[in-house]
């Protein structure tokens, strides 16, 4: 811990909220984590380690609960590549969202002047988080962290088996989204291979660049942080991989993320040039959506097909297993040995009858 004290009891002090955007396998469980060790709350609710995350995804139960039931009232998920509906944040739904929301902020952080909030979804639905965190009297700091699109969609491939085109498009609109609810507040952005890399310079960095003291003198010391780099889990690293598709989608995330990797230390140059990007994904977005939705929908229609024959041969693989394990325990078995002289007799026998009956 460092100089944040928690517990402030002036409920009406306004707020910090620190908001974590990244796609999914992007690293901003540790980097969730640091802040977390270095005295920015998290909230008491988190979800449990896994096999994917054993260390943690950091993430409050509650808060993924409605991003994951509004997304569902509009017929999507996460991995949904495409545009919520036009208006979306006036519907009744995002409304019910709010107040759900504002409810689990109450509850956990009234008593606090500053703390984190990390979840994915919040890239496409940060624009209502726009709208709640003024009426909890709360501004925004946010931190974008951007991992090697190819081992964002390898990483997705092992765990889920998307389609690495899908995971190309959710990348890049998890990087190019935000940018306009972000680029005119306090934010920062770093690279999963910088945390990996150098965490001390990268957590002094988010710390100067958000104007956090407490971050930005960040003791290189601190064990507990040091403990959570953890490289074994650096799986899917992207100098292990070759380009998965060589597809043109694949070409332009590169092409984003190496230059994002160039600029990161200079702001200006690299929001105007994201600014860029986002406004070609939504020109192209608005014309090619049906396309999208169309292809989007094939692909899952190929991949369930796909998988089914899978699991449909694993199911023929361990039955051949299990018969291959009877048969080497009979041929192994006492009785099976006691009795192979009359096996051999009951050869000849035939094998006799057999000459005679073709004479």
């Amino acid at each position: 811990m460092l100089n944040y004290t928690p517990g402030n009891k002036n409920l009406n002090q306004s707020k910090t909220a620190i908001i974590v955007l990244a796609m999914h396998r992007s690293g901003s469980s540790l980097l969730t984590r640091m802040i977390n060790l270095m005295g920015i709350p998290l909230g008491r609710s988190l979800i449990e380690p896994n096999k994917d995350n054993p260390k943690g995804f950091f993430e409050h139960k509650d808060i993924i609960r409605y991003h994951e039931d509004l997304l569902n009232n509009f017929g999507m998920t996460w991995s949904y590549p495409l545009n919520l509906p036009a208006n979306w944040t006036k519907s009744s739904e995002a409304q019910f969202c709010k107040n759900l929301i504002l409810e689990v902020l109450q509850k956990e952080f009234n008593n606090e002047t500053i703390f984190a909030i990390k979840d994915p979804r919040m890239c496409k639905l940060l624009p209502m988080w726009q709208d709640i965190l003024p009426e909890f009297n709360t501004t925004a700091k946010y931190i974008t962290i951007i991992r090697h699109p190819l081992e964002v969609a390898q990483s997705l491939y092992v765990r889920e088996k998307l389609n690495y085109e899908i995971s190309y498009l959710l990348w890049l609109k998890s990087v190019l989204e935000p940018l306009p609810y972000i680029k005119d507040s306090s934010c920062a952005y770093i690279t999963f291979a910088e945390i990996i890399q150098n965490y001390q310079m990268a957590i002094a960095k988010i710390g100067s660049n958000l104007d956090l003291h407490h971050l930005s003198s960040f003791s290189h010391n601190n064990y507990a942080v040091k403990l959570e780099i953890d490289e074994s889990l650096y799986h899917n690293k992207s100098s292990n991989i070759v380009k998965l598709s060589g597809s043109s989608l694949e070409n332009q995330v590169i092409n984003i993320y190496d230059f994002v990797q160039n600029n990161i230390n200079d702001y200006d140059t690299l929001i105007a040039n994201l600014t860029n990007a986002y406004n070609w994904l939504n020109n192209m977005t608005q014309f090619v959506n049906p396309v999208l939705l169309y292809l989007y929908n094939e692909i899952n229609t190929r991949d369930e097909t796909i998988l089914s024959h899978q699991e449909e041969l694993l199911k023929s693989y361990r039955q051949i297993d299990k018969r291959d394990k009877a048969l080497n325990d009979l041929y192994n078995s006492a009785s099976w040995k006691l009795t192979e002289p009359i096996r051999k007799l009951n050869k000849k026998l035939i094998k006799k009858f057999q000459d005679h009956f073709n004479e």
